[in-house]
């Protein structure tokens, strides 16, 4: 909403979304999530779950913030951490990443730096509504991609620089995306 009511700034999230929220002691903000909650103490950072519901993926871009899992203990986050919810230990887990991916898409960019082409093309299928993403053979999902695009580019174009800069082939048909070794 544009304006809280009462004690606290409460928000439900499902999908990503991108926060950068004010410091207000008296009226903290909360993002819940379907694995827990996110105490934010005046900061900037991403949010991602899965459309399922069975993930989330916290990144911390500046201030500070806790998280918890549902009945969990709250674990402080540094700038620069990524939290990730190990459904094994119903925790998060948290790791030191780097965040210019996640301000990227803040500024309407992809940024992709050392990224595995199947987390690549996750990403883009997903921007541009592509249901399944077949590699052939399997192993050019581990290829790696250094890159920034635009997210309002076509993607005919991303791909097609995508497909020069690996030496692969890459066609676009019925909601699929095809990736081959030229």
């Amino acid at each position: 909403p544009e304006r809280f009511d009462g004690d606290e700034r409460n928000v439900i999230l499902d999908g990503e979304a991108y926060f950068m929220v004010a410091t207000d002691k008296r009226h903290p903000f909360i993002v819940h999530t379907n694995q827990g909650d996110i105490r934010v103490h005046g900061t900037e950072f991403n949010v991602k779950t899965s459309t399922d519901g069975s993930s989330t993926e916290v990144v911390l871009v500046k201030g500070s913030l806790g998280i918890a899992s549902n009945g969990g203990q709250e674990q402080l986050m540094k700038p620069g951490e990524q939290a990730t919810f190990n459904p094994q230990s119903s925790a998060f887990d948290i790791e030191t990443v780097d965040v210019s991916s996640y301000v990227a898409w803040n500024e309407g960019k992809f940024s992709f730096q050392s990224w595995p082409l199947d987390k690549v093309m996750a990403v883009l299928a997903r921007w541009y509504g592509y249901d399944e993403t077949v590699f052939r053979p399997d192993s050019l999902r581990q290829k790696r991609l250094d890159g920034s695009f635009s997210r309002y580019d076509e993607v005919g174009n991303i791909m097609e620089s995508i497909a020069t800069v690996l030496d692969l082939d890459i066609t676009l048909k019925d909601k699929t995306i095809t990736i081959q070794q030229q």
